[in-house]
């Protein structure tokens, strides 16, 4: 059975502020961290964006994006209000 892959390139996603933008646009990978959020009411997603959320200051100092990427928009107001 052959699996059909999509390029990242390919990939869209939506804002928080609901504008999609092109995975193109992200930036180069050496130069973020990516976390991908399993569910927004995950405990373990929380507990490790808090995390991540600390050394913000440190990243912003190196240059290096702090992206989070969901595959759902349920709760992620409160997510990025209280762990992001």
């Amino acid at each position: 059975m052959a699996h059909k892959t999509a390029s990242f390139q390919a990939l869209k996603a939506t804002t928080l502020d609901g504008k999609v933008i092109d995975a193109s646009t992200f930036p180069n990978p050496a130069g973020a961290v990516v976390f991908l959020i399993r569910r927004m009411g995950c405990p373990l997603c929380r507990e490790e964006a808090l995390s991540l959320s600390g050394l913000k200051p440190k990243l912003d100092a190196r240059g290096i994006r702090l992206i989070g990427i969901a595959g759902e928009h349920l709760g992620h107001e409160e997510f990025r209000k209280d762990f992001w």
